[in-house]
């Protein structure tokens, strides 16, 4: 198999990469490459769907993430999330103004987070402009979740609803920073293509969390926070990711859990190596700043919406003309198959 198709595969997740004793070199089992290559092949050439977006660069070969041609790592240790948000919104950190919101929650007690999140994003009202609308539902999301009410930057509240105890809201922060957008995922096209029916932008967020929650799901998320606490973690938890090198994302979360709380980033690392991948990365600063359990997925989720409401206001901007067409697979056109009781009674009516 040549190393093009390997890291293909890697980066899809079908195949896992493990990492050797020198946590640099990757290591895949023989027996996942034979269940790959027993694996029935598919009739036919893939569909390829091609959107063209300004937004972000996914470099794999160099191991570096860009929105909007600017270092996203970079980007994080100089600016908020809401700055970082509004500069995937509009291409400027003019700002967009402050994230309040104006849309009246009604949510059950013992509504789950998650479910909380997406009652948020169900039940919003219309806005004069996507911006608007943008910033009242990320507001929302903070407020959906339980816990008393909270001021400050949206990091400084949904640390607050997390119940942080230990680091600073500057880790949540960078987490939501650099996990905002990654290209064209599925869920993003998913909101992508709502908003080119016409949908506004909760809709469309609506529309891509059933994709988005379905991922974070099986990222395993809160099973990676309990490994850190035990001491021992699963590799089949260790999430790939495309970048040859290692994921920046995770490299710089990692460094700046380094920087705040020393003792957790050292069982981080003993654990996963230098260069996690964001995923691990995220439930590590959940479980080393103390938040409830579960709190990374919020943290994915949260930071997702950002990513598709960038997607959708480029979408309204700049519309991608989707031309959607069915190639039909089933049987040739036939008669219908007639019943027994019909062709006696047809036969019948014919004496």
């Amino acid at each position: 198999m040549k190393p093009a198709t390997l890291y293909a595969y890697v980066s899809r997740g079908l195949i896992l990469r493990h990492v050797a004793a020198d946590g640099r070199t990757s290591l895949f089992d023989p027996a996942d490459l034979a269940k790959l290559e027993r694996r029935p092949r598919r009739r036919g050439s893939p569909t390829e769907i091609v959107v063209a977006s300004e937004l972000t660069l996914v470099d794999t070969e160099a191991g570096r993430l860009f929105y909007r041609g600017l270092d996203a790592v970079e980007l994080s240790r100089t600016r908020r999330f809401e700055e970082i948000a509004g500069f995937l919104w509009t291409g400027n950190f003019d700002g967009t103004g402050p994230w309040t919101t104006r849309t009246a929650l009604t949510l059950a007690d013992d509504a789950a987070p998650f479910e909380r999140l997406r009652l948020a994003a169900v039940t919003r009202e219309r806005f004069s402009s996507p911006i608007a609308a943008a910033t009242d539902l990320m507001s929302s999301l903070v407020d959906a979740l339980p816990g008393g009410s909270s001021r400050g930057t949206f990091g400084q509240r949904l640390w607050t609803k997390l119940g942080a105890t230990r680091g600073s809201v500057r880790l949540l922060d960078t987490a939501l920073s650099l996990t905002a957008d990654h290209g064209l995922t599925y869920s993003s096209l998913i909101a992508r293509v709502a908003a080119a029916g016409g949908a506004d932008v909760a809709s469309c967020v609506t529309a891509a969390m059933s994709a988005g929650a379905a991922s974070i799901a099986s990222s395993h998320f809160g099973a990676i926070e309990s490994s850190f606490a035990s001491g021992a973690i699963d590799d089949e938890l260790l999430a790939t990711d495309p970048y040859r090198g290692g994921d920046p994302r995770g490299a710089s979360m990692l460094a700046l859990l380094q920087d705040e709380l020393p003792d957790d980033a050292d069982v981080v690392r003993g654990l996963v190596g230098e260069r996690p991948s964001a995923v691990v990365a995220q439930a590590a600063i959940a479980w080393a700043c103390g938040m409830q359990p579960g709190a990374s997925e919020i943290i994915s989720l949260v930071s997702r919406v950002a990513g598709w409401i960038a997607h959708v206001l480029e979408e309204y901007r700049r519309p991608t003309p989707f031309r959607p067409r069915l190639a039909y697979t089933g049987p040739a056109p036939r008669a219908a198959p007639i019943r027994m009781l019909d062709a006696v009674q047809g036969y019948l009516a014919r004496e």
